[in-house]
Parts: structure tokens; C-alpha cells; sequence
């Protein structure tokens, strides 16, 4: 079984997402870009269809889904319902898993935080960079705090994408964190790519940091082979195997995942077994 640790479902308030409106292979290379490059056809997101999707979940062989609400996205016209994250958890609890999308910003945003843990929400997710905010930045350290003894995973999304300057994806930032908070379990999505062997080096210097490098392990991104070869030797227990989807099809995702240089053992702990211990499932 594949563990997917992050996915934003084509459920209610998730179909406002921006991605969804841009689902379509791109042939054109005035309007692509280097994510959406050889992108092949997406059809639960076209469709914006829930069965498809749950039917592709099965098709290639991803048994449990990280849902993950973006919130503070300041692209997004209308920000994804936590509620709808913590719906799909239990409609399907064998099937999904529900993350909050929280905006640190906000002056309750701890209150919000430990009223998510209350609810049976998993972890939390966060964007800082797109609030011109870096990970370390003291106004989030009381929502770190919050999930450190609530025992939250704290998400937090970075990449050169990510806020208004490269430095919002230094993961200088992330390491600070995690020796602030030694007892958080922090995941990144994007894995600060491009800076990915400080991201690799802080995930070592401290094992509370789990990279989940998604979109950035398509087998046309530079530096994902150095992701690989850390996960084959010395960073075992510390990437994980993520879709991001609707950025790109299951089916594609994990095909294009598979067909990397892991080890055997490499390749089950990225898609299952590191995800599983830090969810403790």
C-alpha cells in the first residue's frame, strides 16, 4: 500500500483551488511551465469527479491520502473549508487522513490550532511564504508550540515558489525550527527545492524534519536524484512519497516515482513505511 502524504482531493471548497482550474496537459511553451511540463492527461481533475479520484486512488495502489487545505494562498479566491478535510476523514477513515490549513498570520491562529486537535484533525498546513513570512519567524512559533504538545504534525510548505524572494525557501529557516521545537514533527512539502542539500542537511542534523519533495521528484526536475541517493543510504527514514495532486495525476505520480534509482527498501519507505511511523498508523 502507498501512503500519499499530501493531496487536495476534487471535493467541495478544494475545487476553488487555482490548480483545478488549470488541469490541462500544457503543449505549448508560452504557457507552460516547468511543473506543468509534461504533464500528462489528469481526468478526476478535469472531471472535478470524487469516484474518479477514488478510482484512480485504487488504480495505483495508494491506500490512504494526507489531505491537505491550503488556506493562506493570497492567489486563491476562496480559501478550502477545514471541514471538508476533516469530512473526508470521516466519511472514508480508512481512506484519508485530515490536515487543517491554518493561516499564521491570524491572531488566533493558535486558539484555531489547538480547536483542530479537539476535532480529530491529524496536522496542520501552512503556506508562510505566500504571507511573506519565513518558517522560523517568531509569530508562528506559538502555533509550533501548540503542536508540539498536541502532538500535531506541522506541515510546512517551501520552495522557490513560495513567497516573494528565494530566500522564504532557505531551509535555514526550517532547521530553526526544529531545534526550537526538538519534540515537532515537521513535513515540507517541496522540500525547499532548489535548495535541496540544505534541506537534505537539516533533515539529518535533525530527524524531526521529513522532506516530501512531490512535485519536484518528476524525472525531469534537477536535483531530484539527490533526494534518491540520500533516501538509499543515509536519510532513510525521512522523505516521504507525495502526489500533490491535482498538480499531476496519481497514475503519473507514482509511475514517475517508481521509476527512479531507489533501492527496494528505499522505494517502500518512501511510498509507505516512513509515512506510516510518523503518523503513527
Amino acid at each position: 500500500m502507498i501512503i500519499d502524504f499530501r493531496c487536495r482531493p476534487p471535493f467541495k471548497s478544494f475545487l476553488n483551488m487555482r490548480q483545478f482550474k488549470a488541469t490541462k496537459p500544457q503543449h505549448s511553451l508560452e504557457s507552460e511551465t516547468f511543473l506543468t511540463r509534461c504533464r500528462e492527461l489528469n481526468p478526476s481533475a478535469l472531471h472535478q469527479s470524487m469516484d474518479e479520484f477514488m478510482t484512480e486512488m485504487s488504480a495505483a495502489g495508494i491506500g490512504m491520502s494526507v489531505v491537505m487545505p491550503r488556506v493562506n494562498d493570497k492567489i486563491e479566491a476562496d480559501p478550502v473549508k477545514n471541514e471538508d478535510s476533516l469530512e473526508l476523514a470521516e466519511k472514508f477513515p480508512d481512506r484519508f487522513i485530515a490536515f487543517a490549513g491554518i493561516d499564521p498570520s491570524k491572531s488566533d491562529a493558535a486558539d484555531e490550532v489547538s480547536r483542530c486537535a479537539d476535532q480529530g484533525f491529524r496536522g496542520i498546513s501552512m503556506d508562510p511564504g505566500f504571507l511573506a513570512m519565513h518558517a522560523d519567524d517568531p509569530r508562528i512559533d506559538p502555533i509550533y508550540e501548540v503542536c508540539q504538545e498536541r502532538h500535531l504534525i506541522a506541515s510546512v510548505a517551501s520552495s522557490g515558489l513560495i513567497g516573494p524572494d528565494m530566500s522564504y525557501c532557505d531551509p535555514l529557516s526550517i532547521n530553526r525550527v526544529s531545534l526550537r521545537f526538538p519534540r515537532l514533527k515537521i513535513a515540507v512539502p517541496h522540500a525547499c527545492w532548489p535548495n535541496t542539500a540544505g534541506a537534505l542537511c537539516a533533515a539529518a542534523l535533525s530527524r524531526n524534519i521529513y522532506l516530501v519533495p512531490d512535485s519536484y521528484m518528476y524525472t525531469h526536475m534537477p536535483l531530484h536524484l539527490e533526494i534518491v541517493q540520500a533516501a538509499n543510504t543515509w536519510l532513510k527514514r525521512n522523505v516521504l512519497f507525495a502526489s500533490s495532486y491535482p498538480l499531476q495525476s496519481l497514475a503519473q505520480t507514482v509511475a514517475e516515482w517508481k521509476k527512479l534509482p531507489f533501492t527496494q527498501d528505499a522505494l517502500w519507505n518512501t511510498l509507505y513505511y516512513n509515512a506510516a511511523e510518523l503518523l503513527e498508523i
